[in-house]
């Protein structure tokens, strides 16, 4: 396949707190580090797959560097899921590939971060034009530092693998179908209703609102995921995780 799951992003109003509500949670939580741009910092779950949670705050801080990607965007309207990227290894091709298909898509941007150590960690991003998510990711330097894979950062209490399913809401299935096909490339399976795209062992699945929750969600966020699906071990926990405990991110554990 051509794309998967890099990550998704959870915006947080804390980020001390989340980190120890996370590990609560079953998660194993490291600190990665502060963007380039100033405004925001991180805290990483790494699953055995590559994927991996982002657990995104404000530092309050003011733009130190005006050059450089600003995710404040992703954490200023509150708490919960904020975004999802795709990993790409070609990220210029893809592009071009998007366009190609009908799709609309940003020029490449270059991220920065700065880890503990004091390295700086580089990747390419390119944002679907008109949405927050999902975006597109390339590393620049190498991935195990952007998303480092030591036994012990991988390993889980509640027994998570990795990132199985991100589900997302939209508003007509027609054009949910050619828009997320332009993006993946992939045809998908559909439904009544929704539609899955299958990415190796991962599935994006849109879904026309049920229910007037569904349709507030959709109002207030747009393209943000509405619900990730995490694959347990077994032996793992499953089920809804709290939406408190999560910080307003809807996470279901299943095996």
């Amino acid at each position: 396949m051509r794309f998967h799951f890099d990550h998704v992003v959870i915006a947080v109003d804390d980020l001390e707190q989340a980190i120890n509500d996370y590990r609560d949670l079953g998660f194993s939580v490291y600190y990665g580090g502060r963007h380039a741009s100033n405004t925001t910092e991180n805290a990483l779950v790494v699953f055995e797959d590559g994927s991996y949670l982002e657990l995104l705050a404000p530092t309050g801080d003011e733009p130190a560097d005006v050059d450089a990607v600003d995710f404040w965007q992703l954490v200023h309207t509150g708490e919960g899921l904020a975004g999802y990227a795709l990993i790409s290894l070609d990220i210029e091709e893809d592009i071009a590939g998007i366009r190609e298909r009908k799709g609309r898509i940003d020029d490449p941007q270059i991220g920065k971060r700065i880890t503990t150590d004091g390295e700086e960690i580089q990747w390419k991003t390119a944002t679907v034009k008109g949405t927050l998510a999902p975006f597109l990711i390339e590393d620049v330097t190498p991935r195990l530092l952007r998303v480092p894979m030591e036994p012990e950062r991988v390993d889980h209490r509640n027994g998570v693998l990795g990132i199985s399913q991100i589900t997302v809401i939209i508003e007509d299935l027609h054009l949910g179908i050619v828009r997320y096909k332009a993006l993946t490339g992939v045809t998908p399976q559909v439904d009544h209703d929704s539609a899955y795209f299958l990415m190796g062992t991962q599935m994006l699945k849109i879904i026309v609102a049920q229910d007037r929750v569904m349709e507030e969600y959709l109002t207030n966020y747009g393209d943000v995921p509405y619900t990730i699906t995490l694959r347990a071990g077994r032996g793992g926990n499953e089920g809804l995780l709290p939406l408190a405990q999560a910080h307003g991110a809807r996470i279901m554990l299943s095996r």
